[in-house]
């Protein structure tokens, strides 16, 4: 006789210490029938070495092909036709999706950047209207959480610096182009005399300007930019500039 399985478990009737081989109820060659085809289904369930039949479980075993999982009603859920994990959270959205607060002891990583890491950007800037030469940049550093960026630097002068107009800096991720500029602040200090104030603003998608502001009865007002002379003539050896901005990454 056909056996249920593996659509549904058998239920074989076995013969008793009284029935004979020729018995009525449980006839000899219906017990052969009934194991063989029960083995021959279960050996077909679990299949060969290297089978190629996709819902034996040598096949799925050996190639990770597992049905959706379902763990304590939705705790932990394996969605095998989108490829999706969800933790407290029975349909996922996302390739990871969790419902819940997150507690990780290591950094959280997009792109393989750790977020909110600062990195060190010093061999990398470069600048417009400024020669460093012998000069030295003392810190460039910048950190990134999604699209949110802080990106800070500082710079002393050498005696073959030149400051020639505006300073601009190079900028680690691209600033991003819907009209929300950077934020924050640069400072310039003439060695041995005190620090001047100074603002930010975007030059490109992949650069920044350095402002001299100077105060005035009521307001500050923007010396436009810097210069060889502004905001102050450079000496230059131990001046210094340095920004501290906050943006949005394209």
């Amino acid at each position: 006789m056909a056996t249920n399985f593996p659509s549904s478990l058998d239920s074989l009737t076995n013969p008793t210490a009284s029935d004979k081989l020729n018995s009525v109820t449980v006839p000899h060659a219906t017990q052969h029938a009934n194991v063989n085809d029960a083995v021959e289904a279960l050996e077909a369930k679990v299949g060969v070495d290297g089978s190629a039949v996709t819902t034996s479980h040598d096949y799925i075993l050996t190639n990770g092909v597992l049905p959706t999982l379902n763990v304590d009603s939705g705790v932990l859920v394996v969605d095998d036709t989108n490829n999706r994990v969800g933790v407290n959270d029975a349909t996922p959205s996302y390739a990871l999706d969790v419902t819940g607060d997150i507690n990780a002891s290591g950094a959280l990583r997009i792109g393989g950047v750790a977020q909110g890491e600062y990195i060190d950007y010093s061999a990398s800037v470069t600048f417009t209207n400024f020669t460093l030469g012998n000069g030295t940049i003392g810190e460039a550093r910048y950190a990134q959480v999604n699209d949110f960026v802080h990106y800070y630097g500082r710079v002393t002068l050498g005696s073959t610096s030149a400051v020639s107009g505006t300073i601009g800096v190079s900028v680690p991720v691209n600033i991003g182009p819907n009209g929300q500029p950077p934020w924050g602040f640069s400072r310039f200090l003439r060695a041995g005399i005190g620090w001047w104030l100074g603002s930010v603003d975007q030059s490109s998608q992949t650069r920044i300007n350095l402002h001299s502001l100077i105060a005035s009865s009521s307001y500050l007002i923007d010396l436009g930019g810097t210069s060889a002379t502004v905001p102050f003539t450079w000496t230059p050896t131990g001046d210094q500039f340095l920004w501290n901005v906050f943006y949005k990454a394209a």
